[in-house]
């Protein structure tokens, strides 16, 4: 029995607009099927052309999730801990995420600890290092992701050695 000419015509539709979506930038599975979904497509017809374009070779997580992460370590720094929680918001596994962040990162030759060092050193040029722009540039490093102790160890050595109770509770929290 053959679909009816309706269901082909939609089903043509779906594909020419994820085709389009993903020429524009690429996407994970997840992502493209809501944007698809969005748009209003049928969810099942969706789904279908997301599982064609993945079996062609067109929407591939994998490579999405190494070019993303690749993208933001050049463009926009954050920590593992950052761009696992990115990964994961895009839909890639929590396992995926962390092998594939490990492996960009080794290859980049990127260092958690240089990255934040870096974006600290540009917060604060030609800044008198206060506690209120130390307490800031804490904060930003810990919302992007990188790893408590080397936020603390990029304070201290800024000459931050008392750190305000409050961003204190957080590097516990964070230890915990």
């Amino acid at each position: 029995m053959s679909t009816p000419p309706l269901e082909n015509e939609k089903h043509e539709t779906i594909r020419e607009k994820a085709l389009e979506l993903l020429s524009l930038r690429e996407h994970s599975r997840k992502e493209l099927l809501e944007k698809l979904l969005r748009r209003k497509f049928p969810k099942e017809l969706a789904e279908t052309v997301v599982g064609e374009l993945c079996e062609a070779g067109i929407l591939d997580d994998a490579r999405f999730a190494v070019n993303l992460v690749r993208s933001r370590l050049r463009n926009k720094p954050c920590g593992e801990r950052g761009l696992v929680s990115l990964l994961r918001a895009k839909g890639i596994t929590p396992e995926d995420s962390k092998t594939l962040v490990a492996e960009v990162m080794r290859e980049e030759g990127a260092s958690e600890e240089e990255m934040a060092r870096m974006i600290a050193g540009a917060k604060l040029k030609g800044k008198v290092a206060d506690e209120k722009s130390l307490v800031r540039v804490g904060n930003l490093l810990l919302r992007r992701g990188f790893d408590a102790r080397i936020v603390r160890k990029i304070l201290w050595e800024r000459g931050r050695h008392d750190l305000p109770g409050e961003m204190e509770e957080e590097f516990e929290e964070l230890r915990d």
